[in-house]
């Protein structure tokens, strides 16, 4: 997804592609540093889990792929599974989804 987790790698292909080339440009180094094609989409929903940096919307689509609670939550996306000073938040966006989607 777009919204990949804080520290995950790029997409494999994308980078067996880069690596394949002999030179790379001025774009394509810069994509590599930063760890996304050009033309990614950049997620910018609000920070939910600062310890594992999940977004709002990775825990929406978590919710629409059938995770209904706080621990559901922290199994699909790791949300709430260090210190759980966001577990609060994570129950709103839950029922707010949920009672959206009723």
């Amino acid at each position: 997804t777009a919204d990949a987790a804080a520290g995950a790698l790029p997409p494999r292909d994308w980078l067996v592609e880069l690596f394949a080339d002999t030179t790379l440009g001025p774009l394509q180094r810069a994509a590599l540093l930063i760890g996304r094609a050009p033309g990614q989409p950049l997620d910018t929903s609000a920070l939910v889990c600062a310890c594992r940096g999940v977004r709002r919307s990775r825990i929406a689509a978590a919710v629409e792929s059938g995770a209904a609670s706080v621990d559901a939550i922290g199994e699909a996306t790791g949300a709430g599974a260090s210190c759980g000073s966001c577990h609060a938040e994570i129950a709103t966006i839950v029922a707010e989804a949920l009672k959206a989607a009723a």
